[in-house]
């Protein structure tokens, strides 16, 4: 691991599911009632694919998510059988900048997992 990057794995289990326009309003309404003290985060997430959907077909997610005030971190989430393998690797503004002016990959544990996936080593 390059020096700067912190870098973490996890297993994730998601669940997902579908909800009307009105229940998320409801359930956002009850949210801010209840969290009002929170403070609200400005995330962007950038998503990562090729022209002919490799990454997809591969069951590979890879996002960089920025956060305002909080830097940002590549992740990349490879589907699996009995949950999903998340690595996440946060970036200096720097790489950051290189990744998204100039196409240059931070040289970390995503890159790593994005290689042996894509070329099934």
């Amino acid at each position: 691991m390059k020096e700067g990057i912190k870098m973490s794995t996890i297993k994730e289990y998601e669940a997902r599911t579908f909800i009307t326009e009105s229940k998320y309003f409801e359930l956002a309404a009850e949210f801010i009632k209840r969290y009002k003290f929170f403070p609200i985060l400005s995330i962007h997430n950038i998503y990562f694919e090729t022209n002919d959907l490799d990454l997809r077909k591969k069951g590979i997610m890879l996002r960089l998510r920025k956060i305002y005030g909080q830097g940002s971190e590549l992740t990349i989430k490879i589907k699996g059988n009995s949950g999903d393998t998340e690595v996440t690797d946060k970036l200096t503004k720097i790489q950051e900048d290189l990744l998204l002016n100039k196409n240059i990959f931070p040289d970390a544990e995503v890159k790593s997992y994005l290689l042996s996936t894509l070329l099934g080593e």
